[in-house]
């Protein structure tokens, strides 16, 4: 994986951030697909939504030519929301709401069928969610302020659900393999969870 989704936090809170995105993506899909071609011409559907201002930010890209069917509904509200959002293969879809303030989202979906749902509310809730493969499904919200989630799922129809409501909590999962199953909750402060199944 490219260093830049690493440390998509400090991509976004650059004031020169479109064209840094940008590149990130395509290294990533670059990386993922063995391919150099990368369009934005993916299918998004936006509320609330200010594409590259300085309040909200939502970046869709989708691998060309082969992706179809791949939608993305984000309902942003607040101030100073980001997400990205890398979709490749068929038929994948991602549901993202962020309210409050600089809530920040990367989504990378490559396969097909996949399906992940993202609700972020309050103050600097940050998530990184990967899936690569085809079925696979997550859940993932965020209630709070400061919390951290990074899940990633590598190969069928693997589910994850993580949930996290209150401040400063950090979630690492990683589901590799097929048909596993997952579900984290953190309520409080501070909390961490690490979770590897698979090969």
């Amino acid at each position: 994986m490219p260093q830049c989704l690493k440390n998509t936090g400090a991509i976004l809170r650059s004031r020169h951030r479109v064209a840094p995105l940008r590149d990130c993506l395509t290294r990533a899909l670059a990386q993922l697909l063995g391919v150099v071609a990368v369009s934005t011409s993916g299918f998004a559907l936006a509320a609330d939504l200010a594409p590259y201002s300085d309040l909200d930010l939502a970046s869709v890209a989708r691998y060309a030519p082969d992706s179809r069917l791949n939608n993305a509904t984000i309902s942003q509200s607040g101030e100073s929301q980001k997400i990205l959002v890398l979709q490749a293969g068929e038929a994948n879809q991602l549901n993202a709401a962020q309210s409050g303030v600089q809530q920040a989202l990367t989504v990378v979906q490559a396969g097909n069928n996949q399906l992940a749902t993202v609700t972020q509310v309050g103050l600097e809730n940050a998530a990184l969610l990967q899936q690569i493969g085809v079925g696979n499904a997550a859940s993932l919200t965020q209630v709070g302020a400061w919390n951290y989630a990074s899940l990633e799922q590598r190969g069928n129809n693997n589910v994850a659900v993580l949930y996290q409501n209150g401040v400063g909590n950090r979630a690492d999962v990683q589901q590799l393999g097929n048909g596993q199953m997952v579900q984290v909750s953190q309520i409080g402060a501070n909390g961490h969870a690490q979770v590897i199944q698979g090969r």
